[in-house]
């Protein structure tokens, strides 16, 4: 019978400390960051085990390929797919191309992709797929073999890769701030119950919660509206508390709240706003036009390709995590003082 392999997971547990030291520790990387008594509990950990670093992997990941693997979700937001066609076009302009794994909430899926890029001698990987409750802290470690990483957003636990994310804290600071300048007092943002909270989720509250208190507007707990999905089975509740103003998720829920607030008979803008965390090419032919977040997928890219080390000239001399604001979109759903294409329409011969 063969041997079960041991595993990196199996030594870091066996030393009481996470993936990333324990891989540090036997690949002799960053060794300052480790005390010597940890070094020598995870030493000790691997030879009690039987413990042996997949040198073959590492071998390959060492080799040079003009391929970039990209690993993205299924379900990511609409703007990944706008920094994945950016990213293509900065990658071709260098003489490179893309290889990209498609995967949803599967480990095993993330490891085959990843055992792929190191038998196709890719050295260079971005991961946009990584903040999954059950072992989105076990990702970061799995791409100690390559050359260098990109991760696009902040994965849950610390890396010694590059970041690359959207700046979630000033993006909802601002929009708040926008609309309270707007005159809108009472805004409510409705924020999706996941099975836990990623980085982003903080930050994007303690932005909100900030332009509040920068206003000198009073905050009420109810304004950071966390509710499972549908959206629209919990509108009942949501409007029990007066808003003027709604921060939505993505323009599917948009599109749901303008439903919810016409058998309400609420106007938009003129009674509530709506401004959507989330747009894409479409939101400007909705009606009224939707007000949102434009994510500046091109600089996220350009960022991107910045801490990948193609060559002596594109070594990264930035922080390891580097926040780019999203612009602001300004249209029909949060302002009342405009015509919105209904009235457009009654208009239309007057004009």
């Amino acid at each position: 019978m063969i041997a079960k392999r041991v595993t990196l997971k199996e030594v870091a547990q066996e030393a009481g400390v996470s993936m990333i030291t324990a891989s540090n520790i036997i690949s002799g990387k960053r060794l300052d960051h480790a005390s010597p008594a940890t070094r020598h509990r995870v030493q000790e950990a691997a030879r009690r085990l039987g413990y042996h670093p997949n040198l073959a992997a590492r071998q390959l990941a060492s080799r040079k390929n003009n391929v970039i693997g990209m690993l993205i979700d299924s379900e990511s937001p609409i703007f990944y797919r706008d920094v994945l066609r950016e990213l293509e076009r900065l990658a071709n302009a260098k003489g490179w191309r893309l290889q990209i794994g498609i995967v949803h909430n599967d480990l095993n899926s993330i490891r085959q992709y990843v055992n792929d890029f190191l038998g196709n001698q890719i050295g260079y990987v971005v991961c946009a797929t990584h903040n999954y409750p059950d072992f989105g802290a076990e990702i970061p470690a799995m791409f100690e073999p390559f050359r260098n990483v990109v991760f696009l957003e902040e994965p849950l636990c610390p890396t010694r890769f590059p970041v690359v994310a959207s700046d979630h804290n000033a993006n909802y600071f601002h929009a708040a701030k926008g609309l309270i300048a707007r005159g809108r007092k009472r805004i409510i943002c409705c924020a999706r119950t996941i099975s836990y909270r990623d980085p982003s989720f903080f930050k994007a509250e303690k932005g909100f919660k900030a332009a509040y208190a920068g206003a000198g507007v009073p905050f009420e707990e109810g304004f950071w509206f966390v509710k499972p999905e549908p959206f629209d089975k919990h509108f009942a509740e949501l409007l029990d508390l007066k808003p003027d103003a709604l921060i939505v998720a993505n323009e599917k829920m948009m599109f749901k709240a303008l439903k919810q607030l016409k058998k309400a008979h609420l106007r938009v803008p003129h009674d509530i706003a709506l401004f959507s965390a989330e747009l894409s090419v479409f939101a400007e032919l909705a009606d009224p036009a939707f007000s949102g977040f434009s994510y500046n997928a091109e600089e996220l890219a350009v960022q991107i390709m910045k801490h990948l080390p193609l060559s002596s000239d594109d070594l990264p001399d930035r922080s390891p995590v580097e926040y780019i604001r999203a612009n602001l979109v300004w249209s029909e759903s949060t302002e009342s003082n405009r015509i919105n294409h209904t009235e457009r329409k009654k208009h239309a011969g007057k004009i």
